[in-house]
Formats: C-alpha cells, structure tokens, sequence
C-alpha cells in the first residue's frame, strides 16, 4: 500500500504540472484501499474454500466408487 500511494503522489505532481490540477490522497482513500484489499481477501478465500470442499467432497466420491 505505500508503494501505491507514492506512486499516485508521483502522478500528482505530473497532473499539476500538465493540467494545473490538484490530487489529493487523503487516510480516507488509504482507508479505503485498505476496505477493498480486506474485501478482496475474504472473497478469494471464500472462492478457496469452497473450491477445496468441493475437491475434497470430489475425492470421497472417487474413493467410495473404488470400494
């Protein structure tokens, strides 16, 4: 996360100087860059886990087949 926010102060100053217009990162856009990755988080690990249950139910199946 620090890496982005230097890297959009970076820009910033470039859009001053070619459109004389002001970007501001504020902790509220740090705070919500922090809500999106913690949301993105839980949602990839929901998609995981799912997925294992899914892969694990899979492997059962295959077991109770062969038996």
């Amino acid at each position: 996360m620090p890496f982005s926010f230097k890297l959009v102060n970076e820009l910033s100053v470039k859009l001053l100087e070619q459109e004389r217009r002001y970007v501001y990162t504020t902790p509220k856009s740090f705070l919500e860059l922090i809500k999106l990755y913690t949301f993105m988080l839980k949602s990839k690990k929901e998609a995981l886990e799912k997925n294992r249950e899914r892969y694990d139910q899979g492997l059962i199946k295959l077991q109770e087949t062969s038996e």
